[in-house]
């Protein structure tokens, strides 16, 4: 849940930065969170003692 709101806040300073005319150091900070969330390992789902 955290990481899905970092990425919308990185992604809105992403889509506000152009407005403004500053947009590399929001965009580069986007990037990096998508990067970091699409390189996460899944944890391996527990397994139930039967």
């Amino acid at each position: 849940m955290s990481s899905a709101i970092r990425l919308g806040l990185a992604g809105g300073t992403a889509l506000a930065g152009p407005l403004s005319g500053h947009f590399t150091v929001p965009l580069t900070a986007a990037a990096g969170c998508a990067l970091l969330l699409s390189a996460r390992i899944a944890p391996a789902p527990a397994t139930a003692p039967v």
